[in-house]
């Protein structure tokens, strides 16, 4: 099959269309569930400032101990975490290119997921793209 747009040509054969997720539904909707649990557990603490559901911060400053040379100062303002997925890179400063950089380099500065094996960090990254 072949469309046009303007003067290129786009031919699907030429190009299969990449797949968003190489899980099945159901492997994503249990790994995501895992994430939810993560997220909202005390021991990861992620619920504990950005809220239960990630979109309804608690309002507070908090010390992330950046020490970001451009720091004006040591506090900052709990964002929300809706569209999170999609607002590359991270942390105030945009020092981390990707979530997973974000969540295996926080320790004590902002939750616990560092602390996390890889598995349970790719399960809460896999919650944290539905919010």
């Amino acid at each position: 099959m072949m469309i046009a747009s303007g003067s290129i040509r786009f031919t699907a054969e030429a190009m299969p269309v990449p797949s968003a997720s190489r899980r099945d539904a159901h492997e994503e909707d249990a790994l995501v569930t895992q994430g939810r649990r993560l997220y909202e557990s005390d021991a990861v603490g992620c619920a504990s400032c950005h809220g239960e559901d990630g979109i309804v911060p608690d309002t507070f400053t908090h010390n992330v101990q950046s020490w970001a040379q451009g720091d004006r100062r040591g506090v900052f303002d709990t964002p929300s975490l809706r569209f999170l997925g999609s607002t590359a890179p991270y942390f105030h400063d945009g020092r981390y290119r990707s979530l997973t950089a974000l969540l295996s380099s926080t320790r004590k500065t902002m939750g616990h997921a560092a602390q996390l094996t890889d598995h349970e960090r790719g399960a809460l990254e896999a919650y944290l793209r539905t919010l």
